[in-house]
């Protein structure tokens, strides 16, 4: 079972299995390049959203990166500055 750490959740690789089994998944990287081509649509419409990095939503990228964040991968120094 996933473990909480202060509003985050920590995943092991069963865990994550199991999550995403029989969903559809999109990996959203977080290029600069992405914000010149409105793919918020499509990206919305997937089961599962996974981002990496700094590449998370606010209200003026939602049109071109999708509004949603199931599963934000990051690392640890990061993960204090992307709120």
């Amino acid at each position: 079972m996933p473990q909480k750490n202060s509003q985050r959740t920590i995943m092991t690789l069963e865990d994550f299995n199991e999550y995403v089994r029989g969903k559809d998944i999109i990996l959203v990287g977080n290029d600069l390049n992405a914000l010149s081509v409105e793919n918020g649509n499509y990206i919305n419409e997937h089961d599962v959203v996974l981002r990496f990095g700094k590449g998370i939503p606010n209200d003026k990228t939602g049109k071109y990166i999708g509004d949603y964040t199931d599963i934000w991968v990051t690392g640890q120094l990061r993960q204090a500055s992307v709120t």
